[in-house]
């Protein structure tokens, strides 16, 4: 009988460390999640700024149009932000926003 116990306290420690990797293990799943979520989502800021840039010359180069703001939609479809605005509007319209429809 005091065999059979023995047996189960060495269970019981080895489940306790495995549960303990486990919690381990976990943590650093989380955070190289995190850290996959954040590259992904500067990778898409960096192609929009991209893109972005590409929009501007092309007003200006293109269609010869050199005064102008752009803005940008958010996530929520609610609110315009300026992204970028050149010349005379540059600093009024630094950090401007609008609820569609307004402004």
């Amino acid at each position: 009988m005091s065999r059979k116990k023995t047996i189960s306290q060495r269970e019981l420690k080895f489940i306790a460390s495995k549960k303990q990797q486990v919690e381990g293990l976990s943590e650093r799943l989380f955070e190289i999640i995190a850290l996959y979520n954040l590259s992904k989502s500067l990778n898409i800021s960096f192609e929009m700024d991209s893109i972005l840039v590409e929009a501007e010359k092309f007003m200006k180069h293109s269609l010869n149009i050199n005064d102008f703001s752009i803005l940008l939609l958010d996530a929520a479809g609610e609110t315009l932000t300026v992204w970028k605005a050149k010349r005379a509007n540059k600093e009024k319209m630094k950090n401007a926003s609008f609820k569609m429809g307004k402004g």
